[in-house]
């Protein structure tokens, strides 16, 4: 309960902070005025880095991990926090910055994170004269990386939840539990302002946020391949973090050729190129998230292969990833969009004609059925632990208080407790082993048709009520890779049901973000059913 805990704990403190957060920013004089480098057009508030660092600190706070190399990774996040904070709202020279850098990399090499098994240096560590410059030099440089990715609106964020998810899925794989924890505490955290950071943001990380990634993923990759599991290779620490990497590179050495500072910003990473290739924002984080996510499942399957393979397959992808780029620029390249309706349109069209209540009768079946499911799964679990059955019910009592808010807060409160209910309820779904299999399947034939009438739903609805982006895109990767990942592994109960939720959380943060999304979202059912599960939870914990 404690991975699940500390992750929802993570995500919940990240979303709850960010809207005061936006509200305070310009009194911080945390505010990103656009440039000529940057591709917003207005002044954005930079402090969702604070949401992110205080979502993934919280959960460490409480559930306090002994082991040396953690509590080094708690005291250097908080030195990068501190130095991203001053540099967001007052900017430091890059001098500065390194320093800062520098401090909490050197905390964390102090408690035992060093690369001291090398491709193609055999099994023996290194000198610590090799190990410990080179592991200054990539967490640094690793850090830096993510924070000169964070160009476009959820591209860094993204990135690094993609990095993350992998290695909080080996680190489970190799029952380390504590690091699992905190990875998953550093994904919940990056989960949350994801919610507010897709284009068009309402806020940006800054670099205390990106920073902060930066470091954490790094300084976690280091640990998985250098002390978690050995049998690892640890050359797959380049494709885990393959995009960022080969993007810094690449363009740290574009400017070193035309004679310029390779610290000086300009519009030559791989976003800005494909916005200048004429896609649109949106698309340009998905491509990148797509080569991203190849990388990662790359370092996934060759995890343990030889270090021929493992660098041979991550120099391959990047010379292909570069390759693209220079060809599409010597063919001046550019897209080409159809200024005619498409051919979808009109087929909707006619089967509105021929249906006209379909998305109506499709909102009302997603919306009685979602609901109808939050509160049989309060009644799913044989036996609920008292600490769930005290959070769901001051949630249930938070929720019920604040419905008489004031608008924009209520909004904001059913919209929040309608996903935290649905969260609670697949996790309450988890909670019997011994599960019947005719009601386990009556739940998943429960969810099919919600996830299918959502579809309907969507496909029906304009796109300014319900509008796709990259975070999409992560979700059904996350959910893909779950399942795929569940079915080649031994055939045990916490796999198999590990696919079933990666699904069925798909399925409530879709079916929540679509019937919030409505103007009578007040009286919607999903928010009601959510309030009455989290309620019997609290009841069958506490009192029955």
């Amino acid at each position: 309960m404690t991975l699940f805990s500390s992750f929802f704990l993570s995500l919940l403190v990240s979303m709850l902070l960010v809207p005061p957060l936006v509200r305070v920013s310009a009194r911080l004089g945390l505010v990103d005025v656009p440039d000529e480098r940057k591709v917003h057009v207005g002044a954005i508030p930079r402090s969702g880095g604070i949401a992110i660092v205080a979502g993934a600190l919280v959960p460490l706070l409480i559930w306090w991990p002994d082991e040396r190399m953690l509590r080094a990774l708690m005291l250097g996040s908080l030195v990068i926090f501190v130095f991203g904070y001053i540099d967001d709202q007052r900017g430091l020279h890059y001098s500065w910055k390194f320093f800062g850098q520098i401090l909490a990399v050197a905390i964390v090499i102090a408690a035992g994170v060093r690369i001291e098994v090398l491709p193609f240096f055999g099994i023996e560590p290194v000198s610590v004269w090799i190990s410990v410059p080179l592991t200054l030099v990539f967490i640094v440089g690793v850090t830096n990386a993510i924070n000169l990715s964070d160009g476009l609106d959820g591209l860094a964020a993204g990135s690094s939840l993609i990095a993350l998810t992998a290695l909080a899925w080996m680190f489970f794989q190799n029952q380390s539990m504590p690091l699992a924890m905190v990875t998953l505490a550093a994904l919940g955290g990056v989960c949350g302002f994801l919610r507010y950071n897709n284009h068009p943001a309402i806020i940006f990380m800054g670099d205390t946020g990106s920073q902060f990634l930066g470091f954490a993923t790094s300084v976690l990759a280091v640990i998985l391949t250098q002390s978690a599991n050995t049998a690892l290779n640890p050359a797959i620490l380049l494709l885990l973090l393959g995009i960022p990497i080969l993007d810094t590179l690449a363009v740290m050495l574009w400017r070193l050729r035309t004679g310029r500072s390779p610290f000086l910003p300009d519009r030559n990473h791989f976003h800005h190129r494909l916005l200048d290739f004429g896609f649109y924002h949106y698309e340009a984080v998905s491509i990148i998230y797509v080569v991203q996510a190849a990388m990662v499942v790359a370092a996934y399957v060759l995890r343990f292969e030889s270090d021929l393979v493992v660098v041979g397959t991550y120099l391959a992808m990047s010379t292909l990833v570069l390759l693209a780029f220079r060809f599409a620029r010597m063919q001046k390249f550019a897209v080409h969009r159809p200024t005619l309706p498409g051919e979808n349109a009109s087929r909707k069209s006619e089967l509105l004609r021929l249906h006209p209540n379909l998305p109506k009768v499709a909102t009302r079946v997603t919306e009685l059925l979602a609901a109808a499911l939050l509160v049989f799964a309060a009644f799913y679990p044989a036996e609920v632990p008292v600490d769930f059955a005290r959070a769901c019910g001051a949630i249930a009592i938070a929720a019920v208080v604040l419905r008489f808010a004031p608008l924009r807060v209520r909004r904001f409160v059913i919209r929040l407790g309608t996903y935290v209910a649905g969260v609670a309820m697949v996790f309450a779904l988890t909670l019997s082993t011994d599960i019947e299999l005719a009601s386990n399947t009556a739940v998943n034939i429960g969810f099919l048709v919600v996830g299918a009438s959502l579809l309907i739903c969507i496909q029906f609805t304009d796109r300014e009520h319900f509008q796709s982006t990259p975070l999409d895109f992560l979700v059904m990767v996350f959910v893909l890779v779950v399942v795929v990942s569940t079915q080649i592994q031994e055939n045990t109960t916490s796999t198999a049901m590990l696919a079933d939720t990666a699904i069925r959380l798909a399925v409530v943060f879709y079916a929540s973000e679509f019937l919030c999304r409505r103007e009578r979202a007040e009286r919607a059912l999903l928010p009601i059913g959510g309030v009455v599960a989290l309620s019997v939870l609290a009841l069958r914990g506490l009192v029955f």
